[in-house]
C-alpha cells in the first residue's frame, strides 16, 4: 500500500452530493480523535496530512495527496443596552429586480439596526489535475450574547426583499438583512472540489449562547418579508438571513466536498 503522505483505508462505491445548510459527505466519518486542523492566512504548495480512517465498507483504496478547505467565524455581544424611543423606523430593503440575472458570488449585508454582527466568507480548494485525493471541508462557527437589554417603544423595524430581485441569477448569493438589534447573522461557504479524487469528507461545528439577556416591547411592529417573485429561476447556492427581531443568532453554514460541481 503505498503512504504518500496521507493513506486512507476504505471500502465504499459512492456518489458525492453536495449538502445544504447541513454537512454531509458520502464517507461518514468521525475525525474528532483522530486529526486536528488549524486555519492559516498562508497557503503552501505542499502539505502533508496522516490519517487512518476505517469505515467498514467495500473497497480498498490508496490516497496519495489531500486537498481542504477550512472556515470559521466568531460573533460576540455583551453587556450592551439600547433603547428605541416612540416613532423609531428601520428598515433594511432590497428592491423589485435587484440583481436579477447577476452570476458568479453575490453578498449582501444589511444593518440598519443597532449593533449586529454580520459576515459572509466563500472559501474554494479545487484539486485541478491530481488523481487519488482526499478532499476535505470544515467549518467552525461560535455566537455568543450575554447580559444584554433592549428596550424599543412603538417602532417600526423591517426586513424585505421585493419583486424579482435575484431573478434567474446563477451561483453563490448570500444575504443578511437586520434592522433588529443586537443579532449575530454568518453565512460561510466552504467548497473542495477535486475532478478526480477518491475521498471526500466534510464538516461542520457550531456553537451558540444566550444568556441573561432582557427585552422589551411596547406597540412594536416587526416584519421579515421575502417576495413571491423573489429568486425566481435562480441557482447554485442561495442562503437568506432576515432578523427583524433581537439577540438571534442566523448561521447558514455550508461544507461541501465534492468530485465534481456545477453551480447551473
Amino acid at each position: 500500500m503505498s503512504t504518500n503522505g496521507l493513506k486512507i483505508i476504505f471500502k465504499i462505491v459512492f456518489v458525492s452530493c453536495m449538502a445544504l445548510l447541513f454537512s454531509w459527505s458520502p464517507v461518514s466519518a468521525d475525525l474528532s480523535d483522530t486529526m486536528s486542523e488549524s486555519s492559516s492566512s498562508t497557503v503552501t504548495e505542499e502539505t502533508t496530512i496522516t490519517t487512518d480512517i476505517a469505515v467498514g465498507v467495500s473497497q480498498t483504496a490508496e490516497v496519495g495527496h489531500s486537498a481542504a478547505s477550512s472556515g470559521t467565524a466568531t460573533g460576540t455581544s455583551d453587556n450592551n443596552q439600547i433603547i428605541d424611543s416612540e416613532g423609531i423606523e428601520k428598515s433594511a430593503d432590497i428592491w423589485a429586480d435587484s440583481l436579477s440575472g447577476s452570476s458568479g458570488i453575490i453578498s449582501i449585508n444589511q444593518a440598519p439596526g443597532t449593533l449586529n454582527n454580520q459576515g459572509s466568507a466563500v472559501n474554494v480548494t479545487y484539486a485541478t489535475e491530481a488523481t487519488d485525493t482526499l478532499l476535505q471541508a470544515t467549518t467552525a462557527l461560535q455566537n455568543q450574547s450575554s447580559g444584554n437589554e433592549v428596550s424599543a417603544d412603538t417602532s417600526e423595524i423591517t426586513n424585505e426583499i421585493h419583486g424579482n430581485a435575484f431573478y434567474g441569477g446563477t451561483g453563490i448569493i448570500t444575504v443578511n438583512q437586520s434592522a433588529g438589534s443586537l443579532n449575530t447573522q454568518t453565512t460561510l461557504v466552504n467548497l473542495t472540489i477535486g475532478a478526480s479524487s477518491a475521498v471526500s469528507l466534510s464538516d461542520a461545528d457550531l456553537g451558540m449562547l444566550n444568556a441573561n439577556n432582557k427585552i422589551t416591547d411596547i406597540g412594536v411592529t416587526r416584519i421579515d418579508s421575502l417576495s413571491t417573485f423573489a429568486l425566481q429561476g435562480a441557482k447554485g447556492i442561495i442562503s437568506i438571513n432576515q432578523s427583524s427581531g433581537c439577540l438571534n443568532h442566523q448561521v447558514n453554514a455550508i461544507s461541501v466536498s465534492v468530485r465534481e460541481f456545477t453551480l447551473y
